[in-house]
């Protein structure tokens, strides 16, 4: 695929997780044990071939920065093509969130006009999985399409979550699009967007230019669904496993996923591996108290307590006689002698008093803030 770039939104405007992105972007949201919801689908557009990537930043972005860095993980680090991270565009057109998701890329004109590629991958950057594109790029140029959407046959209808900001697709035999159209109670279709699009780049500058002079609003399927019968668009099945993240429920629910040999496999097992920024740290030490059933633990972590069902970030410690289980315990926390948490959510740097006791429930979990001493 060298001859496609990429473009990731770093930001989602259905973001809905809180506090976890009150001061850091969705893209740089801490995931399963040391990674940040970026990494998997920057790592899929790099195991495709592309190594031409842009970022589009809206606000928040400084961890997101630090985490990427020069795109050393990524082979991102380049003299030609590489990683950019672009930040807030400004202008008369561009002022207003209103306008969407071709106000977000008019800060990306510039990049596109000077790439040599012709085509784009673009996506959000919300997704946790594992994909190649080739096939999906080999099809779209087969067909001389102008825009191929990535889509998922869901099965049985209505086993995701969140649906009513998705948006669904109609096919004919040959997958050409006909419809595109929010999720409602009466949706036909089980052909749902994965928000992952192969566009031909001429088609997305002249879409951008466009938009602006005209104000056009809304998603960028909103805005495919507008132009359907003037254009070719094709959908591409996707087989892997995606999960989307755009709530503290789907953030906790990919996360507990992630504990399932079978889903690790998927994601982290394929010839195509998913990449970080690499911190050395001391292997975890597990006290002779410890008891741990099945969760994910990071490196650096002290655990001198019980462990089950959970995933624990870099440097974490857990004293005597703590019971954590379905939770997330993110970087450098400290949870003490005798403490108790259940389906809870701990932001970096959270201290846990001794004998404190947090409970929740997988529909209503208990989120505490980064610095916060409970």
């Amino acid at each position: 695929m060298k001859d496609a770039l990429g473009i990731i939104f770093g930001e989602g405007s259905d973001a809905g997780l809180g506090s976890l992105t009150a001061k850091r972007s969705l893209a740089a949201v801490p995931i399963a044990s040391r990674y940040r919801i970026i990494d998997f689908i920057l790592s899929s557009m790099v195991n495709s071939g592309i190594t031409n990537v842009g970022i589009i930043t809206q606000k928040n972005y400084k961890s997101l920065m630090d985490h990427l860095g020069t795109g050393k993980e990524w082979d991102l680090n380049r003299k030609i093509g590489g990683l950019l991270l672009m930040p807030p565009y400004s202008s008369r057109e561009t002022m207003s969130n209103e306008n969407g998701d071709l106000a977000d890329l008019a800060g990306a004109l510039d990049f596109l006009e000077k790439s040599p590629q012709k085509y784009v991958v673009l996506s959000k950057s919300h997704l946790i999985c594992n994909l190649n594109f080739d096939d999906a790029f080999e099809k779209h140029v087969h067909a001389n399409a102008i825009v191929t959407i990535l889509y998922q046959n869901l099965e049985p209808k209505g086993e995701i979550s969140g649906l009513k900001n998705r948006f669904f697709i109609k096919t004919d035999e040959d997958d050409r699009i006909s419809q595109i159209k929010a999720y409602s109670s009466t949706n036909e279709s089980n052909k749902i967007s994965l928000d992952i699009y192969i566009i031909n780049k001429e088609f997305l500058i002249y879409l951008i230019r466009d938009g602006l002079a005209s104000a056009e609003k809304g998603s960028l399927s909103e805005i495919f669904s507008r132009r359907i019968e003037h254009m070719r668009m094709m959908g591409y099945a996707a087989k892997d496993f995606v999960a989307r993240i755009d709530s503290i429920k789907t953030f906790y629910q990919a996360n507990m996923m992630i504990l399932k040999k079978e889903i690790r496999e998927k994601l982290f097992f394929k010839p195509g591996l998913i990449y970080t920024k690499v911190k050395d740290e001391a292997p975890s030490k597990y006290m002779e108290s410890a008891v741990v059933r099945n969760s994910l633990i990071a490196d650096g972590c002290v655990i001198n307590g019980h462990v089950e069902n959970s995933i624990i970030f870099r440097g974490v410690r857990i004293e005597k006689g703590a019971r954590i289980s379905n939770s997330i315990i993110m970087q450098n926390s400290e949870v003490q002698e005798n403490a108790i948490l259940e389906h809870v959510i701990l932001d970096k740097e959270v201290i846990i008093r001794q004998d404190i006791r947090l409970t929740g429930q997988e529909s209503y979990l208990v989120l505490i803030n980064k610095g916060a001493i409970v």
